[in-house]
C-alpha cells in the first residue's frame, strides 16, 4: 500500500519533518498541529504519493520545520522523496519568437528532444544568467542564423508538458515578436532538421508543442 505525503509551501519555504536525523515530507497520518488544503497531486511512484499543499499557519510558528527550499537542494541529510518533490515544483522558463512575412510564420523542425521530428518557434530554455531579450537572440541565430533587430512582448503561457511522471513539469513560455535581418541558414544539423514558413493552421496541423499551439489560435484571433 502506498504511503502519501504533504508537501506544504509557503513563500518559498518548505514544511519538514525533523524527527530523524534526514529530512523528510509528513506523512498524512500525522498530527500537524494545523491545517493544511491541498491543492493538487504533486508526485507518485510505486511506493508513495505526495500531494501539493498549502496552509495559512505562519512558519514562525515552527521555525525549525520550515525550511527554504533551495536550501533543501544543496543539503546531505534529505530524503530523496523529498528532493524530487521540490524539484517537481520549480516552473522551467522558455523562450520563443514569433518572425512573420507574408502572412506565414517562421518554424523550425526539431531533430531531437521532446519535439523531434516536429515544427517548432525558434527558442529554447533560458540558459544561467541570460535576461528574455539575451535567450531570444541566442536561440534565433542558434537555429535559423538570423540576427533579432527588434522584439516586442506577444504573450506569456504557462503548461503542464507530460511524459514520463518525472518528466511532467509545468513550464512557462515568454512569446516576443521579433523583426529580424540576414539570411536563413541551419546552424547545428545535429538539432534542427528544416526550416521554413508556414501559415498558422499549417503551423498548428504540423506542431506537437502546446505553447506553439498557443500562439498560433491567438495570432489567428488577432487577424
Amino acid at each position: 500500500m502506498k504511503q502519501t505525503y504533504y508537501y506544504i509551501e509557503k513563500n518559498g519555504r518548505v514544511f519538514v519533518d525533523r524527527d530523524s536525523e534526514i529530512l523528510t515530507l509528513p506523512k498524512t497520518t500525522e498530527s500537524l498541529g494545523f491545517n493544511v488544503e491541498v491543492q493538487k497531486p504533486l508526485l507518485e511512484n510505486r511506493s508513495a504519493k505526495v500531494l501539493f499543499c498549502t496552509s495559512d499557519i505562519e512558519p514562525r510558528r515552527h521555525p525549525d520545520n520550515w525550511i527554504f527550499k533551495d536550501f533543501i537542494l544543496s543539503m546531505d541529510n534529505v530524503n530523496e522523496l523529498l528532493r524530487k518533490s521540490i524539484v517537481k515544483t520549480y516552473t522551467r522558463p522558455v523562450v520563443h519568437a514569433l518572425i512573420e512575412k507574408d502572412g506565414k510564420i517562421l518554424m523550425v523542425k526539431a531533430k531531437r528532444g521532446f519535439t523531434e521530428g516536429f515544427w517548432n518557434l525558434p527558442g529554447g530554455f533560458i540558459e544561467f544568467g541570460e535576461n528574455l531579450e539575451e535567450a531570444i537572440k541566442r536561440e534565433v541565430k542558434e537555429e535559423t542564423g538570423l540576427d533579432v533587430k527588434k522584439m516586442g512582448l506577444f504573450n506569456v503561457y504557462t503548461n503542464l508538458f507530460s511524459g514520463k511522471e518525472s518528466q511532467q513539469y509545468y513550464m512557462i513560455c515568454v512569446i516576443y515578436r521579433c523583426d529580424v535581418e540576414g539570411h536563413i541558414k541551419i546552424q547545428n544539423k545535429d538539432e534542427i532538421d528544416k526550416i521554413n514558413y508556414f501559415t498558422p493552421k499549417e503551423g498548428f496541423e504540423k506542431t506537437k508543442n502546446e505553447f506553439v499551439k498557443m500562439v498560433l489560435n491567438d495570432l489567428c484571433n488577432d487577424i
